[in-house]
């Protein structure tokens, strides 16, 4: 294995495109020294792995495998029976993940799932609000009837001498 070092301005290093293994530097990355690593068996001109060559076959990708570990809210099947069946809120399943609300509507949008309007739950608690605002109307209603009854007694009978 070779290495370079080089103390320049790293935005202004001069080499090909996909030539550097890693780069090393200190804050704020420019004016700092750069260390280069390059490995000449590994690498074709183009800065790329030849073929067949490995670094380590316990850490190299396979067909299919992602470097981040698997979330559940990318399956399709699984976030429609959060959202839909379970009628989650988006929110509720980015807290759940620690992720933005924003995310989880990405994976709706990316999986044609149909998002719920805002709308609808502001109606639903306004009516249920309006519902709970009626029946207590109606209790307050029959009450002072009760107490006008009472009054128009206690007045009837001040008036006949009763008391």
């Amino acid at each position: 294995m070779t290495s370079l070092l080089i103390n320049a301005n790293a935005l202004h290093i001069p080499l090909a495109d996909k030539s550097v293994n890693c780069v090393v530097t200190s804050p704020p990355y420019y004016g700092t020294t750069a260390v280069l690593w390059y490995n000449k068996r590994m690498n074709n001109n183009n800065g790329r792995f030849k073929k067949g060559e490995h670094r380590s076959p316990s850490t190299e990708f396979k067909k299919g495998e992602h470097w981040r570990q698997h979330k559940p809210y990318w399956d399709k099947e699984w976030l429609e029976s959060e959202y839909t069946e379970k009628q989650r809120s988006a929110n509720e399943i980015a807290n759940q993940f620690g992720i933005t609300e924003s995310a989880i509507l990405f994976w709706l949008r990316k999986h044609n799932i149909q998002t719920r309007s805002m709308k609808r739950p502001i109606e639903d608690a306004l009516t249920a609000r309006i519902a709970e605002l009626e029946q207590e109307n109606a209790r307050l209603r029959e009450e002072n009837n009760k107490l006008q009854e009472w009054y128009d007694e206690m007045t009837n009978s001040e008036i006949r001498g009763e008391l």
